[in-house]
């Protein structure tokens, strides 16, 4: 076990003690010291005359207790065997089963008339309760408090202290059990039994109950069983109950049934423990009357040495008052010694202080040699440091370590060389003065626990050294260099653990803690500056470096970060940084002068260290290349913040990966789209969940005449701030959060529900509505359909539109699923015709209905561009080889429209016709057999 400075100093200072008081003093030859033995002899003859009387009062006692447990024991085992004799008489009464369990409230009067006042008077049993097997109370009866009312649930005191046991009992109906318990601060004995009408057959738990019969230990029961037992001031308590218990009262436990409750739980017996050690004390007052005597004689014994004493004390009180000066100022040393700053990264200054610090205690000492030796788990802590006056002094620090005759054993150390010396436990300590050539050796040796020592010694060759006023000031010196390294070696610990926690262990970069630490630094040195003398960050990502981990492994991978390290590092200046934040990925710190000064500014530096990144590894079958992306932020203008110019330049990198750039800067504007962006999205899936979504239509016509043919359904999200939103606005957070399935979900099921609504009403409504390759792949994408199939003739009002350019490579699996929809009779439509790769294959195999033009084919054509017409023409043509219906979108002009018309194409789509209406609206105008042809291509038509 490890000891503290602290008590070694105690153990040192007694030490001091003792040895001021006797070393320069000796006991006088005169006879009259032979009669302190006297008052020695009769102490010892009245400690063992009252060793012998306390042990046989403690005899006495322990028989007389252990008689009064047996006579308690007798009379609770004899309680228990009745009331378990009562509970089995009980259990298995088909009167008392019918009566508490069969029915559903057992009769008071016949619980007054089996288990009234007379059945506790004749038993002594003033508890009754019946638990049903569904946990309910049946009946419950107290005959001690004030009302004897029958109640019908289980007061909460009681409820606490069964509860375990009731567990018990119904885990084993057929035993009794009894166990002691104290509820309201009376104490109970309580028995518990299965209750059923067939003792030979156990019916399951709902057919039968719990029969709880409980005697009460008042303390009229209490004093009449004292009596009977001979006991005086018998009492049950508890054992949780903090009960000031006198040390004249003996106290046994009560059995408990429940054994895995613990004492918790536990009672307890008490009585006042009655014994003759009185008389036998008054049988022995003669030699108690001489013991006194004896008793008075050694106390006058006493009182002479005392005087004697204090005589020797005053002659050496002078001589300790200048010890006690000394020591004082020696204390106010140490002080200034323990201000002194620790300098961890320097041994060599470290070792400098304490050296200047024992040559200051050798010189107050008047010593020749001081020799400090301290030995700690951590080399790093440790010292050996020897401080002569001599300077040519032969015995070196060197010469020590190698001798091993420093290593003394534990304790203070004074050696004498002009004095006999004992063999024994200082021959080492002799050997070594005689080694060093001295006259006297003084000091301590301290081990608190093995792998520590502390040695403070100093020597004297010729001078003598008073060891009454040197052994004090040696042990306070110790102890200041004890508490200096502990300090020390604190620091040091804590300086050695920031370095492992700072440093990457497998390329000895800096870690991202590393790293964060010197950005904070640099900011507080720089404060508010001007961009030309703040500093770069620059987030790094090797390109290749994690393929070349995953197949070669770790070695391979952190040796060719080691060598990128080697080749930027030219680049950095002495100012700069380089730590590793993942596994390809680096953060550089590096000046702003320093990238200006270079040759072609900030872009030439960027692309020297571009340069110093790339490399081309070659394995065995395959060479990889490392390239480097790079995102950077800048201190000032990017922030003033260490986490915000970290956070800015890891974006600059994701910017920089996504542009497919070599490098790039943070952008504060792009910065605050994406913020918006997330923000919208937070908020669309709020709206979704929140019912904000509103479901608007837009007419697909018959460009001749106006005719309704089919309407797109489109979805606009009522925002509560920015007002109703198009799609275009929000879509694109759709794609990236991948809300498409739960936004497809929601437009399929309106579009559904509406042609529902609108067929019921009496009218027909063909509905257009757009899907992705996600949506249908989900797996709910079908049964979010059988409300539609269920309604044969709608399904050929529903067409489902795919955008060309999302199409899969692999169809096949698309191709299953729709001959699954088409042959419910829904159709299918490809979207944006003409944007996307598919082939002449995939039209094939996919069974599409209609083709949809998209916009900029429209335009061209209207413009009257020969390569527009072409490119309708072409369409058209296909559509026809095909057999399907065309649609063209957004018709604007009527120049447009009869450009189209001209060509055959005559199902119109556009803002000529009619913007997307709510569904209601288009739903009103569609009951109103309205046309959507505009008035004025009206008049040119008839014309």
């Amino acid at each position: 076990m490890s000891r503290s400075p602290v008590s070694d100093q105690a153990s040192r200072e007694q030490a001091h003690e003792a040895f001021s008081a006797f070393d320069n003093e000796t006991v006088s030859d005169n006879p009259r010291y032979r009669f302190l033995l006297i008052p020695i002899l009769l102490i010892a003859l009245i400690l063992v005359s009252g060793w012998l009387t306390v042990s046989q009062i403690n005899q006495l006692r322990d028989n007389d207790r252990q008689s009064a447990a047996q006579r308690l024991t007798l009379w609770m085992n004899a309680e228990q065997r009745m009331l378990g004799g009562q509970l089995r008489e009980n259990a298995y009464w088909e009167e008392a089963v019918e009566e508490m369990l069969r029915k559903p409230t057992p009769d008071n009067a016949w619980l007054d008339y089996m288990y009234g006042a007379e059945f506790a008077t004749n038993t002594g049993i003033h508890l009754i309760g019946v638990v049903r097997g569904n946990g309910r109370v049946a009946a419950w009866g107290e005959h001690v408090a004030a009302s004897e009312q029958w109640l019908g649930e289980q007061p909460e005191g009681w409820r606490r202290a069964l509860s375990p046991l009731l567990v018990k009992s119904w885990n084993t109906p057929t035993v009794p059990q009894i166990t002691w318990v104290r509820v309201a601060g009376q104490p109970w004995l309580v028995g518990v039994q299965g209750l059923y009408a067939d003792e030979e057959a156990l019916p399951s738990r709902d057919q039968q109950g719990l029969l709880i019969f409980g005697i009460p230990m008042t303390a009229a029961v209490l004093s009449e069983q004292a009596a009977v037992l001979g006991l005086n001031g018998l009492e049950i308590v508890s054992n949780k109950l903090s009960e000031p218990i006198a040390t004249e009262r003996t106290c046994v436990l009560l059995p408990q049934a429940l054994v895995h409750a613990g004492l918790r739980n536990s009672i307890r017996a008490c009585w006042k423990d009655e014994s003759r050690g009185a008389e036998l004390l008054l049988s022995l007052g003669a030699p108690f009357g001489a013991l006194l005597l004896v008793i008075l004689l050694a106390v006058i014994g006493a009182c002479c040495m005392i005087w004697r004493d204090h005589i020797r004390r005053k002659i050496s009180r002078g001589k300790e008052v200048q010890c006690a000066v000394q020591l004082d100022l020696h204390h106010q040393f140490n002080e200034q010694f323990l201000t002194v700053p620790y300098e961890t990264h320097n041994q060599e200054h470290a070792k400098a202080i304490l050296s200047q610090y024992l040559r200051r205690v050798r010189e107050m000492a008047g010593a020749e040699v001081i020799i400090y030796r301290r030995e700690v788990g951590n080399p790093s802590a440790g010292y050996l440091i020897l401080q002569s006056r001599d300077e040519r002094e032969w015995l070196s620090e060197a010469s020590l370590k190698r001798d091993p005759l420093w290593r003394l054993p534990v304790g203070p150390i004074r050696i004498n060389s002009s004095e006999p010396q004992s063999a024994g436990v200082e021959n080492r300590a002799l050997q070594l003065c005689q080694r060093l050539g001295a006259s006297q050796l003084l000091g301590y040796s301290i081990s608190p626990h093995p792998g520590r020592s502390e040695l403070l010694l100093i020597v004297s060759r010729g001078n003598a050294l008073d060891e009454v006023a040197l052994m004090p000031v040696l042990d306070r010196t110790l102890n200041t260099l004890i508490i200096r390294g502990l300090e020390q070696e604190r620091i040091l610990l804590q300086h050695q653990l920031l370095q492992e926690r700072e440093t990457d262990a497998d390329t000895g970069l800096l870690s991202r803690e590393g790293i964060l630490r010197l950005i904070k630094m640099r900011i507080d040195q720089l404060g508010s500056v001007s961009p030309m003398d703040g500093f770069v960050l620059m987030a790094l990502r090797i390109g290749g470096l994690q393929e070349l981990y995953e197949h070669e492994g770790a070695s391979l991978g952190n040796h060719q970060l080691e060598l990128v390290q080697k080749r930027i590092a030219p680049l950095l200046g002495n100012a700069g940084h380089v730590a590793r934040l993942e596994t390809d990925r680096l953060l550089i710190m590096v000046q702003r002068r320093l990238l200006e000064a270079t040759r072609g500014g900030i872009s030439g530096w960027l692309d020297s260290l571009l340069g110093a990144v790339r490399h081309k590894v070659t394995l065995d079958n395959e060479v990889i290349y490392l390239q480097a992306s790079l995102g950077i932020s800048r201190y000032p203008e990017d922030g003033q913040q260490m986490d915000a110019l970290v956070y800015r330049s890891e974006r600059a990198l994701h910017d920089t990966l996504q542009l497919k750039r070599e490098w790039h800067f943070f952008d504060e504007a792009a910065e605050r789209e994406v913020r918006r962006l997330k923000q919208l999205e937070a908020e669309f899936i709020v709206g979704l969940r929140e019912g904000q979504l509103r479901l608007h239509l837009q007419p697909i016509v018959d460009g001749r005449d106006g005719t309704l043919m089919l309407s797109e359904a489109l979805v606009r999200w009522q925002h509560p701030d920015h007002g109703l939103m198009g799609s275009a606005d929000f879509m694109a957070i759709v794609e990236s959060a991948r809300l498409d399935v739960a936004l497809g979900r929601w437009v399929l099921k309106e579009s559904i529900a509406t042609l529902i609504r609108v067929h019921e009403a009496g009218h027909e409504l063909n509905l257009s509505v757009n899907v992705t390759v996600r949506h249908m792949m989900d797996k709910r994408f079908l049964s979010d359909l059988d409300g539609l199939f269920r309604y044969p003739g709608l399904c050929q009002q529903l067409t489902l539109e795919l955008v060309e350019s999302q199409l899969p490579d692999d169809i096949q699996t698309l191709a299953i699923l729709f001959q699954k929809i088409r042959a419910h009779g829904v159709a299918l439509a490809l979207d944006d015709f003409g944007t996307g790769y598919s082939s002449l294959s995939q039209l094939q195999r996919l069974p599409f209905d209609k083709l949809k033009i998209d916009r900029q084919f429209v335009t061209g054509l209207g413009e009257g561009s020969s390569q527009g017409q072409a490119m309708i023409d072409a369409m058209l043509g296909l559509a026809e080889a095909f057999q399907l219906s065309v649609v063209a979108e957004g018709i604007e002009t009527p120049k447009e429209r009869a450009a189209l018309i001209a060509h055959g194409c005559t199902l119109h789509q556009g803002y000529l016709y009619s913007r997307p209406l709510p569904a209601q609206e288009l739903i009103d105008h569609l009951m109103a057999g309205d046309h959507w042809l505009p008035a004025d291509l009206q008049g040119i038509d008839n014309s």
